[in-house]
């Protein structure tokens, strides 16, 4: 009976050993799994990352190009206002040298009648 108890704690020490190593086994296989798994997630959240970024920097580049687009064009605007401006202040300034002339002829002639009015009447 004592072999009997000896062979049967002998199976359950196998079973329990052979327990223990299926569960090793299967935690083992497990965590090798939920770690690929984990890789794998990664590995598609950063090519999503990636091409999310590589949208955003490319929008922002064709922003970029529109503002500066529309900073040239602004710049462009103001140029040909100024040169505009420009030219009406050489108009304005032309004319004016014109009339200063017509005022100064003017006040001559004036200093003129005024003088022979005097000479006319001391006599």
């Amino acid at each position: 009976m004592e072999s009997a108890i000896k062979k049967a704690g002998d199976i359950g020490s196998t079973i329990s050993t052979w327990g223990k190593i299926v569960i090793g086994l299967f935690v083992f296989i497990v965590s090798i799994g939920t770690a690929w798994y984990q890789i794998q997630t990664n590995a598609a959240d950063n090519v999503r990352q990636d091409n999310q970024f590589k949208e955003v920097m490319e929008t922002m580049t064709r922003e970029f190009d529109v503002m500066s687009q529309r900073s040239d064009k602004r710049y462009q605007r103001a140029m040909e206002e100024a040169l505009e401006l420009k030219e009406m202040d050489d108009k304005l300034w032309q004319k004016n040298r014109e009339q200063d002339k017509v005022i100064i002829d003017l006040t001559k002639e004036i200093w003129y009648i005024k003088g022979k009015l005097d000479e006319q009447n001391r006599h």
